[in-house]
């Protein structure tokens, strides 16, 4: 499993690390350390590309999600990492709310974290073939919160319906909560 650590325009780190599904990524500020993202850059999302290592692909798929210009990108050594404290991990995931678009929202992983944006206790449904999971809230029809989203077979029949806010998130192996990669949803 590979992985690299680069620092950006010389202020931002950019981590990647080989995961089942691509490469995970996680970029940090300089100078405070601080984690502004975390994702998934999948094996699908580098098919098309021109770029044939795959570390280096990754590397350049990540900086254009991420937003970050990467005009000057220098591999630095992983020891570095060592030197930025922890905080709690981050999770780029997609929220859904009752009659709204679907948006990408940053949340602390975790299982309080994840309880607060729906609500109450929760559930993990794997409706799709692609590593993302629906985490909704287990008794949002006993509470009554308002119906949102009904979820169809592939003839198109409605086989349950997801009441209240619920996210998804993307996965990894056992790992239910890494984060989902916004190509899956957004264009």
């Amino acid at each position: 499993m590979e992985e690299a650590l680069y620092l950006v325009d010389d202020h931002m780190y950019l981590y990647l690390k080989e995961v089942q599904h691509g490469f995970e990524y996680t970029v940090y500020e300089k100078k405070t350390a601080e984690q502004v993202l975390k994702s998934t850059i999948l094996w699908v999302e580098m098919e098309g590309s021109p770029i044939m290592d795959p570390i280096a692909c990754a590397r350049s798929l990540a900086l254009e999600e991420a937003g970050l210009d990467g005009r000057v990108v220098e591999n630095v050594p992983l020891k570095l990492l060592k030197e930025i404290p922890l905080e709690k991990p981050k999770l780029l995931v997609l929220k859904v709310d009752p009659d709204q678009k679907p948006y990408e929202k940053i949340v602390e992983d975790g299982y309080e974290a994840l309880q607060e944006e729906v609500g109450g206790l929760f559930q993990f449904i794997y409706p799709f073939e692609d590593p993302v999971a629906i985490v909704c809230n287990d008794e949002a029809k006993l509470f009554g919160m308002p119906l949102n989203r009904a979820m169809k077979t592939e003839d198109g029949e409605v086989y349950d319906i997801i009441a209240g806010s619920f996210l998804i998130v993307g996965i990894d192996g056992p790992d239910c909560c890494s984060p989902v990669s916004r190509s899956l949803f957004l264009p």
